[in-house]
Formats: C-alpha cells, structure tokens, sequence
C-alpha cells in the first residue's frame, strides 16, 4: 500500500475523529440510559413500597439487579436523604415493636390490617403502604428522622 498524501492523511485523521466523536457521544448516551434507569428503580422502591424482589419480580431482573441499582442512584446523590429502603425500615419496625412489648397481632389490631400485615413490612414487603403511617404512629416512630439521624 503506497503511503497516503497530506490531504488524503487528512481526511482519514478526520474520519478518525468523527469516529472517536460518535463513540464519545454513544458512552455518554450509555450512562445516561443507565442513570435514568436506576433513578427509574428507584422511584420505583421509594413511591410504591414494594419489595427489591417484588420489584425486581415486576421488572424481571435480579433482587441484587434493583439493590445495585438504588444503591449507584443513592451515589449519584439521586436519592432522597431520608430515603429508606422496605427491609431497612422493616428492621426498624421490628425493632420499635419489640421494644414496646407489642405483638405482631396486636399491632395489626390497632393498625387495622389483616393478620400477618406486620410480619411482612419487618421483612421489607409492603402490601399496604397508605397504612405504613399509621403503623409508625402505633409505634412513635419517623423513618425520616431515623434515616437522618444514622
């Protein structure tokens, strides 16, 4: 192959460039799919009160898929600061009750839900989110606070 003239070395260190440029911009495009993406996740998680496995059921990825995904839109700073995730505030939940001395079934008297309710928010499955309120009520508790003061 004969070596390129100046014009013809020119024209191809443009297309090269035009290249470099178009992959550039396909990178960025990338990550901001993926930004949006996990920030969509983590919506998700935050206003529905599902579950990472009810989510990632819904979604059909991975528990670990919807939990990698919260925890890069948290990096980013995406997340609320007092944003608590189901099983966190499940644990919590768990905690305040005990603490109280007050049975699962007692607990769901007061809150009015069926039985078995209080069992699955400590696991981190929220069926009933409206009545999440109440039951913090129940038991003196602010999520936010807690989150905030951790």
């Amino acid at each position: 192959m004969p070596p390129l003239d100046d014009r013809e070395l020119s024209v191809e260190l443009a297309a090269i460039r035009h290249i470099d440029a178009m992959a550039e911009r396909a990178r960025q495009k990338a990550m901001v799919l993926e930004a949006a993406r996990e920030d969509g996740i983590l919506r998700l998680v935050v206003e529905s009160g599902l579950s990472h496995r009810e989510i990632a059921g819904i979604l059909e990825v991975t528990p670990s898929a919807v939990r990698s995904a919260v925890a890069a839109a948290r990096k980013r700073g995406t997340a609320p600061k007092s944003f608590v995730d189901p099983v966190t505030q499940g644990a919590w939940v768990r905690e305040f009750r005990k603490r109280a001395g007050i049975s699962t079934a007692e607990l769901e008297d007061r809150v009015g839900v069926p039985r078995g309710w209080v069992r699955e928010v400590e696991r981190g499955i929220t069926s009933r989110p409206g009545k999440l309120p109440v039951l913090f009520a129940e038991l003196g508790m602010n999520p936010q606070s807690i989150a905030s003061s951790r």
